[in-house]
């Protein structure tokens, strides 16, 4: 999450499952002692150049807009399979006295 929001990350191990975020310079590894994360930390807290640098890197995760693209492709997926569905006609026998029957029906109340 935080390449998104333009954030390094110092991933405090010794390894990582995620080279991509190394690879892309969002994140660097500093492993595990205490004076290199203290050293990183500090680099980062005051040299301006260098947090923009990591926090400007490409985001090797994605652009943040992956559900708009599945809902996109969804959207074309299913107007190719379906036509819109109209609602029935109000002049069909007994649809109007349908419609007065539910204006006229009042929740009932749940009792105690």
């Amino acid at each position: 999450e935080a390449p998104a929001l333009d954030v390094p990350v110092l991933v405090m191990r010794e390894t990582t499952e995620r080279p991509e975020g190394l690879a892309a310079g969002t994140a660097r590894l500093v492993g595990t002692d205490p004076e290199r994360i203290i050293g990183d930390v500090r680099e980062l807290l005051t040299n301006p150049r260098a947090y923009a640098r990591m926090a400007r890197a490409r985001n090797p995760y994605g652009d943040g807009r992956a559900a708009e693209r599945i809902v996109d492709a969804l959207e074309r997926h299913f107007a190719a399979r379906f036509e819109a569905v109209e609602p029935p006609p109000l002049d069909r026998p007994g649809m109007r006295g349908l419609l007065r029957r539910l204006r006229r029906a009042r929740p009932r109340r749940a009792s105690s």
